[in-house]
């Protein structure tokens, strides 16, 4: 027993030691070696015992983490100081990065990464841009999914570097400079309590309802599940056969101003009635309508209405329950034409009012009556009181009574007429076109409008003709000369001509050079040359207007009158536009196609200024000094000759090249022809003018489409009887160009219809 003892002793005293002196050892090292502080922690530790290893950058670098060669079950770790029990011997690195400089001293740069996001983000969320050093590795993460009120964003790549993500996750090496990361999502909005991609969004296109020509349902909402929204509110396709549409009643509200042109405020907003004005109300809703009961000129003799009461000083206000029409009839004051007398327009007002109101006479007698009051009151009174006596006292409103005047405007409403309607019936019932001050003065200069202004045809023209034939007949019989492009307008063509002159042309026997004067409407030209020495005003009605202010600023070329085109809209106000002729360098203006408002601000302006204006209208209200006829393609054949010749195009082209393009005028007259050889110049000078007929061709389909409004062309295209295209069109015209003339239009799209070959008429 005292064996067994013993041995168990000396083997428990054998094994102590050896544990006691068993250890490991820990080896450092660090790199680069300038980022070195220090390193603690190397050494030999007894089996079992905890290491605690610490790495110090300097102030130039940082510390990035231990990478273990020996010892560990890992090989990487970025805890520092790092701690652990050891159990074998022991190996790592730390690991720096220089953050400054380099080892030479030379500069570490940054780079910038700006991230970009496809879509709009509040600047709270949206992600800012990173700084890092040059050829330094990042990671960037953008959020798969973001959802913001009724609208989620999913990711689906970023690019970079030209090259494409598909994670959401991104690691660059950065080059210098600045480095865009781009993200890009797609759009779901949230419609009722599901998302629906955003393509899949459309509207509701629901027309307004004619219930009568004064009423009408528009569309309003749209509801879908017990929901309602706004029409102008995109839907899912998915659900588009599930909307129902909710149309609210709207009534016509017509204000016509008669005498005057009035102000009026409807519901607040201040509209100019120039005659007539129309527009749509709510029903239910509340109108409010007021006018003046005197203007500077005029004043409010009686105010009648329908649907809408109004008070006799002109203020209105009520439920809209039906159609509304409203008759404003203004007189001018009496005596107020003495208002515009230089200097003493207050006092020669006060002395006709006088005169009025003691013998009950307008105008001059009043003014003289005035006078005399003034001056010898008690003889004046009883002489006055005579002449009222003897004198009728001249009413203005006419002998109509007022009872069938308001009767014949109810009868328009109810009859649905449209703006421009209700313009022509006031025409119609006299409304004056030549403005006074135009009038005062023809008759002050004892001449008279109502006669057309004949002018002298120069033999002039007939001696160009005979000069110009000569010319095209010496070049045809093989001679040389050299000839103008207006030369070639007012000769007679027909192909074996038009082949002979070209290969003169080919062959340099006919020189071209020069403009092309008036292109063979020389007797116009001629009218309007010599009107420029006569008269300082000129009205020239031309269909197509572009010819007319061509033909226009030739004649005044001729006359040696420098010209200049004001372009529209003109204002009405005789002062501005004052303004605006004193600071054009010209002699003659042209005005192109006013409204009668605007020729009376045009006559005063230019009159004062002693400057001569011409106007270009089709207007069929105007008296013109030069009349142009309507052309057909015919017309337009020597218009095309002296174009394509100033163009140096004509040697490319045929007759019947000729010919289509003065049938292509069909679409905007001179204005297209204009275009026609401008686009076979520019071929030419690119030497790519190898068929004039297919380049016409092309240019034609272009201008159809410049021409004719995508809804025009759908109405041609789908509808065949002229009696169903031009109810459908002047319809049309009424809602978009409420504005202008929808029969007017419908003439002039008739015309060009009838021109390009496209109507058949029945017999």
């Amino acid at each position: 027993m005292k064996q067994v003892l013993l041995f168990t002793i000396l083997m428990f005293l054998l094994m102590f030691p050896v544990y006691a002196q068993e250890s490991y050892s820990v080896t450092l090292t660090g790199e680069p070696s300038d980022c070195i502080l220090s390193i603690a922690g190397a050494g030999r530790y007894p089996a079992g015992a905890q290491v605690r290893i610490e790495a110090r950058p300097t102030t130039n670098c940082r510390f990035m983490g231990w990478v273990i060669s020996k010892g560990m079950p890992f090989n990487y770790t970025s805890a520092n100081p790092f701690f652990f029990y050891i159990d074998g011997d022991f190996e790592a690195k730390a690991v720096f990065e220089r953050l400054y400089t380099g080892p030479g001293g030379e500069v570490i740069e940054r780079a910038v990464v700006n991230t970009v996001l496809n879509i709009s983000l509040p600047k709270e969320l949206r992600p800012g841009s990173l700084v890092a050093r040059v050829g330094e590795t990042i990671s960037y993460v953008f959020p798969p999914e973001i959802i913001l009120g009724e609208n989620k964003y999913i990711y689906l790549y970023a690019e970079a570097l030209g090259n494409i993500y598909s994670q959401p996750e991104i690691t660059i090496k950065l080059p210098p400079g600045s480095v865009n990361l781009t993200a890009y999502y797609y759009t779901y909005v949230k419609f009722l309590d599901e998302y629906y991609p955003l393509d899949q969004f459309t509207t509701i296109n629901a027309e307004p309802v004619r219930v009568s020509d004064n009423e009408r349902k528009i569309p309003q909402s749209y509801t879908v599940a017990d929901k309602t929204f706004p029409m102008d509110k995109p839907i899912p396709k998915q659900l588009l056969s599930l909307a129902k549409v909710n149309y609210a009643t709207e009534y016509r509200l017509t204000v016509i101003a008669e005498g005057a042109e009035a102000p009026v405020t409807i519901n607040g907003q201040e509209i100019l009635v120039k005659g007539a004005y129309q527009t749509w109300v709510a029903a239910g809703s509340t109108l409010t309508l007021t006018c003046r009961t005197k203007l500077d000129r005029h004043f409010l003799k009686t105010s009648d209405s329908y649907g809408l009461p109004v008070s006799g000083n002109c203020l209105g206000a009520g439920p809209v329950t039906g159609p509304i029409v409203v008759l404003l009839t203004y007189r001018q004051i009496p005596n107020a034409e003495f208002l515009d007398t230089p200097m003493i327009g207050g006092l020669a007002y006060s002395l006709a009012e006088l005169g009025r109101q003691v013998t009950g006479l307008e105008g001059a007698p009043s003014l003289i009556m005035g006078l005399a009051i003034a001056v010898t009151p008690p003889a004046a009174v009883g002489l006055g009181v005579a002449a009222a006596r003897k004198a009728p006292i001249v009413t203005r409103a006419g002998k109509r009574g007022r009872g069938s005047e308001l009767q014949a405007l109810l009868l328009l409403a109810s009859a649905g007429q449209h703006k421009e309607d209700t313009e022509d019936s006031l025409r119609v019932s006299g409304r004056i076109i030549i403005p006074p001050e135009l009038r005062k003065m023809v008759e002050n200069t004892g001449q008279h409008i109502e006669e057309e202004r004949r002018l002298e045809e120069p033999e002039e023209e007939k001696r160009l003709e005979e000069e110009a034939e000569k010319l095209v007949e010496e070049i045809l019989a093989g001679g040389k000369a050299s000839i103008q492009p207006y030369h070639l307008s007012l000769v007679y063509w027909d192909e074996e001509r038009f082949e002979k002159f070209k290969e003169a042309v080919e062959e340099k026997r006919a020189k071209i050079g020069g403009d092309a004067g008036f292109m063979g409407f020389d007797s116009y030209g001629n009218r309007l040359v010599a009107a420029l020495d006569e008269s300082l005003g000129i009205i020239v009605k031309s269909p197509d207007i572009g010819l007319g202010v061509t033909l226009a600023l030739e004649a005044c070329r001729q006359a040696r009158k420098r010209a200049q085109i004001v372009s529209p809209p003109y204002t009405t106000s005789s002062k501005q536009l004052l303004e605006q002729v004193k600071k054009a360098g010209a002699d003659a203006l042209i005005f192109i196609q006013p409204d009668p408002e605007a020729e009376k601000a045009i006559i005063q302006a230019t009159m004062q200024t002693r400057k001569t204006h011409i106007i270009v209208s089709d207007s069929p209200y105007l008296k013109p000094m030069v009349e142009l006829p309507e052309l057909g393609d015919e017309d337009y054949i020597p218009v095309a000759i002296a174009l394509a010749a100033r163009e140096k195009v004509l040697q490319y082209m045929t007759l019947r090249d000729i010919e289509y393009m003065a049938k292509m005028s069909a679409l905007d007259g001179y204005n297209t022809l204009v275009k026609a050889t401008a686009y076979l110049r520019s071929l030419a000078e690119k030497e790519e003018l190898d068929d004039a007929a297919k380049a016409l061709r092309q240019l034609f389909i272009i201008e159809v489409q410049n021409t004719f409004t995508s809804a025009e062309m759908e109405l041609i295209t789908q509808i065949q009887s002229i009696e169903q295209l031009k109810t459908a069109y002047i319809a049309l015209m009424r809602q978009v160009n409420p504005g202008e003339d929808p029969v007017k239009n419908w003439s002039r799209l008739y015309n060009r219809l009838k021109r390009l070959g496209m109507v058949v008429e029945e017999e």
